[in-house]
């Protein structure tokens, strides 16, 4: 009896401190939109970064962005860039795709890149500092920034649903523009 009661006192101590921890969670932009499009008077602003000569708020403000943060030993990141390529090709000069890596040195991307014929560029986070500004805690994680600097979606995993949503997520920003 008075073990059980020991078990007890040990299982209500755990679930607190699980539930203060998930209570006091900082909610960051992966959390923002779920997966799916935000509306525009609802979203967030994305926070602002330069990475080499990419500056986001000067980007977005010339066409949405489509930004992916992967990795070269990601097995979903590595499944889902090929067809990031497909439809950086098909919204080409409308829509900027951008990869963030902050796991590999820049020559492994460049190597990784030009392997994989991967045509839009890739910047080297290796601070982890925008990744953390974005909350990134899995990857592939994807965003859409509109030209207002504002987050209309989120993508985190890869799944075949990614090819077909991210599509109709950017064809809804480039009519609002």
């Amino acid at each position: 009896m008075e073990r059980t009661k020991i078990l007890f006192a040990i299982l209500f101590v755990v679930a607190a401190f699980a539930l203060v921890f998930v209570s006091v969670r900082r909610p960051t932009i992966a959390d923002a939109s779920a997966g799916g499009l935000m509306a525009a008077d609802t979203a967030k602003s994305a926070p602002d970064f330069t990475l080499q000569d990419f500056h986001l708020r000067s980007e977005a403000a010339k066409q949405p962005i489509v930004l992916d943060f992967w990795a070269t030993w990601c097995g979903p990141c590595r499944e889902e860039l090929p067809h990031l390529v497909t439809l950086s090709k098909k919204y080409a000069g409308r829509v900027a795709f951008y990869g963030v890596n902050s796991s590999d040195t820049p020559a492994n991307i460049a190597t990784f890149s030009r392997q994989e014929k991967i045509t839009f560029p890739t910047l080297s986070d290796s601070g982890h500092k925008v990744a953390a500004q974005y909350g990134v805690e899995a990857i592939p994680l994807l965003i859409v920034i509109d030209t207002h600097g504002k987050v209309r979606a989120v993508s985190e995993g890869y799944d075949e649903q990614v090819e077909q949503n991210l599509p109709k997520a950017l064809d809804v920003v480039l009519a609002e523009k």
